[in-house]
């Protein structure tokens, strides 16, 4: 499944069919022979899910965007999104409503993350958010909120958090910032749920992609570079 946020303050869920196999397949055949084929991919979303009725959506106009979302990976049932709202919102995709809103963020949420099981159940329940207040925050979606919140990385007037990564396994997030350009990494499992290692700098613009592998970082800039760390050397 795919999901896809946008500033109309939807999210859309789609999902990849045996026509859509089929018709991908055609394509790339067409590209190994040479032939040029144009195809439509899954035209239609599964779902669109809206926070609130129309009117109610246009009454908030930008403040109703939604920025970030996140499918966590194993579990097909829920959904969680960020936006304008500062709000961290978690969908039941089989009822399509929403379960849970979480506050905590004083400004629009720019990234999601999730970093993977807490209650050993091998359900994904942790989260995190990076946000334009210069926060990080870790949350708990299994407990009710104000307890959501379980952490706060503070990253020393970075200015707006744009990237996050996670580490497979779970233990280490990496942030991109915009005001020093700089890519951080920290253990999760440090003392207070968040110890920082390191702050790596290399970009002479605003960090605003991240992405992981085990074994290495890749961090994207509005310098036009991306740079690739390894973790092992962090």
């Amino acid at each position: 499944m795919l999901a896809s946020c946008s500033f109309d303050g939807t999210v859309r869920l789609w999902q990849a069919s045996a026509a859509c196999d089929a018709a991908a397949e055609a394509a790339a055949a067409a590209l190994q022979s040479g032939s040029r084929v144009r195809t439509h991919l899954c035209p239609t979303p599964l779902a669109v899910l809206r926070d609130g009725p129309e009117a109610e959506m246009a009454l908030l106009g930008h403040e109703a965007s939604i920025s970030c979302v996140s499918l966590p990976r194993g579990d097909e049932r829920r959904l969680v999104r960020g936006g304008n709202d500062g709000l961290l919102k978690l969908w039941d995709l089989v009822t399509l409503k929403p379960v849970l809103s979480l506050a905590g963020h004083e400004r629009w949420l720019w990234s999601l993350e999730c970093l993977g099981d807490a209650g050993g159940d091998g359900s994904p329940d942790v989260f995190a958010s990076g946000s334009v207040d210069g926060t990080v925050k870790l949350w708990d979606v299994r407990a009710p909120p104000p307890a959501a919140c379980v952490a706060t990385l503070e990253l020393e007037n970075a200015g707006p958090v744009a990237g996050l990564a996670v580490r497979p396994g779970g233990r280490h997030l990496a942030t991109g910032t915009f005001d020093d350009a700089a890519v951080r990494l920290f253990d999760l499992r440090g003392a207070g749920g968040g110890r920082l290692l390191g702050v790596m700098h290399g970009h002479v613009d605003r960090v605003t992609r991240l992405c992981a592998t085990d074994a290495l970082l890749a961090s994207a800039s509005f310098d036009s570079t991306v740079r690739v760390w390894r973790f092992d050397h962090l």
